[in-house]
């Protein structure tokens, strides 16, 4: 079952109850066909979200595209602005605080010391030397 999934939940069991056992059982507000149509309308609605979740993946992909396509653009105007520009060193100083800054280096957690545990025992002390003066 998925977890969208309405066809194991209680509700699918009620109707299925609905549908024959209790076929001629109605109840205000509670019988076969109220049962079925709020399980049709929890499908249509679920069937909504699975579209718009689609079209929002779509429109992310798209944006990540387009923000590559800008970033590449905006290297190519600089490398021929800095070359235009050589002479020119207020527009180089401009330029220069157009350009991307460089990612620092990610850092990594600090490896822990590990100590290895046999059979619920820690491992011996080391022993204590007397150092010679």
């Amino acid at each position: 079952m998925t977890k969208h999934d309405v066809t194991d939940a209680p509700i699918a069991v009620l109707a299925e109850l609905f549908e024959h056992e209790l076929a001629e059982v109605t109840f205000p507000d509670v019988d076969r066909e109220i049962i079925e149509a709020a399980m049709r309308g929890q499908a249509e609605a679920r069937a909504q979200v699975d579209a718009a979740e689609a079209a929002c993946a779509d429109a992310r992909a798209e944006l990540e595209r387009a923000k590559a396509s800008v970033e590449t653009l905006t290297q190519r105007a600089l490398a021929y602005l800095k070359i235009y520009a050589a002479e020119d060193a207020e527009l180089l100083s401009k330029l220069d605080g157009l350009a991307p800054k460089p990612r620092p280096a990610k850092r990594g957690r600090r490896r822990k010391d590990t100590v290895k545990v046999v059979a619920g025992k820690a491992p011996p002390a080391e022993p204590d030397v007397a150092r010679a003066s």
